[in-house]
């Protein structure tokens, strides 16, 4: 089962992306997209109550924000990116933490507000 998985594990780095991508549930995938458009093209790493927010902007729609969408607790865009992003710990910049499918965050006790996301690679 091992030599099988290895087998069939995505070849380049768009692929394990593109593999990532279509993971997400269908209904979030948007939010997925916007969200990882922010992180393409932000100046600086975003902080993760921010990139929450920043995903349910939406510029071209009637109404570009609407306060309803927004996500209830901001760790739950890290579970509609999964593996895709990375976080990282403001005061502890060397602490990389990763988002556990599974629903255990592994970023306990840390306020969103002193963690930053970023693609998972450049």
């Amino acid at each position: 089962m091992i030599r099988d998985a290895l087998q069939h594990l995505p070849k380049t780095l768009d692929d394990t992306y593109s593999r990532g991508f279509l993971a997400i549930d269908e209904a979030y995938r948007e939010d997925a997209k916007a969200a990882l458009l922010w992180l393409a093209f932000a100046k600086r790493p975003l902080q993760l109550r921010e990139l929450a927010e920043a995903t349910v902007i939406h510029p071209r729609s009637e109404r570009p924000f609407d306060p309803a969408e927004r996500f209830p607790d901001p760790q739950n865009i890290l579970e509609i990116l999964s593996s895709l992003v990375s976080v990282n710990d403001i005061e502890h910049t060397s602490t990389s933490y990763r988002w556990d499918p599974s629903g255990i965050s592994t970023v306990p006790g840390i306020p969103s507000g002193s963690v930053t996301v970023t693609l998972a690679h450049y």
